[in-house]
């Protein structure tokens, strides 16, 4: 099923070299849904323009629920997600295996084993899901249509694969790094993510959306949203934290936009 889904997968790259050529109609496409691309500097653009195609043609999208995939899912989805990677090129993404796309919310079912060793299942209703196995599950209503300035379901799964590249996802998304650098992430996310929590319980008005404050991982994926989504909010409400996201995708994309409220 795989083969198959990457041979299809394949088939939607436009002939003749991928360096030199990108489709027009699938740049229109980015830039109509995938804003930060009309404010790339051209370096970034042509990278980000050479790392979709490869993307399109090594990750297999699966359409589920009678859903057909098509070349537009497939060129917005890869636009969002390849922006996580700008910096770091397509391996960051070696254990993503396929993108299954649903039409809407899907019902995922969960095994639960209680206090008395009695295993119960219940189904949970999801817009996304990211799985150390390296699947992507994305609902194609919510990719289309954000729940709310700062949102972005495809930024916010695939941050929990970069997260889940080394086994578990906890919020420390690195394979290699070095010992001042954890340190100073650690400490960083973690009192941001305390103060957080704090602001979630109280019923605070905050840029990071209350969802961030399940658990660490969540709070990345989360600040992973806004840092791609509104990069120039999150420097000036939380400008520790935007550093650190900016040393770890080493991308600076609140210097790319211009002055506040140009970009939409």
């Amino acid at each position: 099923m795989l083969r198959g889904a990457g041979q299809r997968a394949r088939s939607w790259l436009p002939l003749g070299s991928p360096e030199t050529e990108f489709p027009e109609e699938w740049r229109a496409c980015l830039h109509q849904h995938v804003p930060l691309c009309t404010v790339l500097p051209e370096g970034l653009r042509r990278s980000h323009e050479n790392l979709v195609l490869k993307f399109i043609a090594r990750k297999p999208f699966i359409g589920c629920a009678g859903l057909e995939v098509t070349e537009h899912m497939r060129v917005l989805i890869a636009g969002h997600a390849c922006l996580l990677v700008l910096a770091r090129g397509m391996s960051a993404y070696a254990q993503v295996r396929e993108i299954l796309v649903y039409p809407g919310e899907f019902v995922a079912r969960r095994a639960q084993v209680g206090s008395d060793g009695v295993v119960q299942e219940h189904a949970q209703v999801l817009r996304g899901e990211s799985s150390s196995l390296g699947q992507v599950v994305l609902s194609w209503a919510d990719v289309l249509s954000p729940a709310g300035l700062g949102h972005n379901l495809v930024v916010h799964e695939f941050a929990h694969q970069l997260d889940q590249a080394k086994g578990g996802a906890n919020g420390a998304p690195f394979t290699f790094a070095s010992t001042p650098q954890r340190q100073r992430w650690a400490a960083v996310m973690s009192r941001e993510f305390e103060q957080h929590r704090r602001n979630t319980a109280l019923g605070e008005q905050t840029l990071l959306a209350h969802y961030g404050a399940t658990s660490p991982a969540e709070f990345f994926a989360v600040c992973s949203e806004v840092f791609f989504e509104l990069p120039q909010a999150m420097r000036y409400v939380h400008p520790a934290l935007y550093t650190e996201l900016s040393r770890y995708y080493r991308l600076d994309p609140a210097a790319w936009v211009g002055a506040p409220g140009e970009r939409r």
